[in-house]
């Protein structure tokens, strides 16, 4: 079984995945100062709600229309630095960090490439300690999470377009389809593994053409139901998780000099609980944090 041979790269897709590894490191870098920074901020934000005395500010001096207009300066004070901090992470501002665009943007050709690099070297069979079949599992898991994220990343549409409601549910075709060829090595063993090298391929190609929704063919989906994108709901859950954990730790008088160690220690606590055995991958960030 030749990987190689079977999966040709076209020199447009190589291209963007030189553009990939190129801009992940320095991307990555910035995207973590920018969600510690959005975690810190959040969490003062939080503290300051908890811990405000709204009865001094009751009956409002002024009118109830200046405590309004108060009101929404202080909201869009706390808020905007938070959306810069995710709106820098998520690769939204390539005029301030061009990098961090360009990791996004080029995520998924970079994840079909780490699982190709996996799957080639999970067909080895003198192997006896499962650890390439295990790598290439996890690499194959990060495909799916920037399938089921490249509609949601799709700069060329509004937010409330209609065709992102398409993509999403073609993206959950697609990752329906990846899991359906990866079961297949557990019936015919590492014979399937040039089944799903060549959808992966094929889904590389697709996107570099600007073709989100036709990553696979419609053959090639027929008959799978499309698998649910939880990532969303599971960022939030761990954001609401660590919030609650510092905001306690404060209210139970815990220093401010230990905050930090214990934003960190939350983190990893709250990604546990929400991602299970993917904790160590989904903790990769705590782990760029302390160096």
């Amino acid at each position: 079984m030749n990987l190689d041979a079977q999966c040709s790269l076209p020199h447009y897709v190589e291209g963007a995945q030189r553009r990939y590894f190129e801009t992940a490191q320095v991307g990555d870098l910035i995207a973590t100062g920018a969600a510690l920074a959005g975690w810190v901020w959040a969490y003062g934000v939080v503290y300051t709600l908890f811990t405000l005395e709204f009865a001094d500010y009751w009956p409002p001096e002024g009118g109830v229309g200046r405590l309004i207009v108060g009101g929404i300066a202080a909201a869009a004070f706390l808020l905007l630095p938070l959306y810069l901090c995710v709106a820098l992470w998520d690769g939204r501002l390539p005029h301030v960090a061009e990098s961090v665009a360009a990791m996004r943007r080029y995520e998924l050709v970079g994840a079909v490439t780490q699982a190709l690099i996996a799957a080639d070297a999970a067909r080895d069979p003198t192997d006896e300690t499962g650890r390439p079949m295990r790598v290439f599992s996890g690499a194959m898991t990060t495909v799916e999470r920037c399938v089921g994220s490249a509609a949601r990343r799709q700069r060329r549409l509004v937010w409330r377009s209609h065709r992102r409601r398409a993509l999403k549910e073609h993206g959950g075709l697609v990752v329906a389809a990846l899991r359906a060829a990866e079961a297949k090595i557990d019936t015919v063993g590492s014979d399937a593994l040039p089944e799903v090298a060549k959808l992966l391929v094929t889904i590389a190609d697709r996107y570099c053409q600007g073709r989100p929704g036709a990553l696979l063919d419609e053959n090639e989906l027929t008959g799978l139901r499309p698998a649910k994108d939880r990532e969303p709901l599971r960022a939030a859950v761990v954001a609401v998780l660590i919030a609650a954990m510092t905001v306690g730790a404060a209210l139970l008088g815990v220093a401010s000099e230990a905050m930090p160690v214990l934003i960190g220690a939350f983190g990893i606590v709250a990604v546990t609980v929400v991602y299970g055995r993917r904790a160590r991958q989904m903790t990769d960030l705590i782990g760029t944090i302390r160096g």
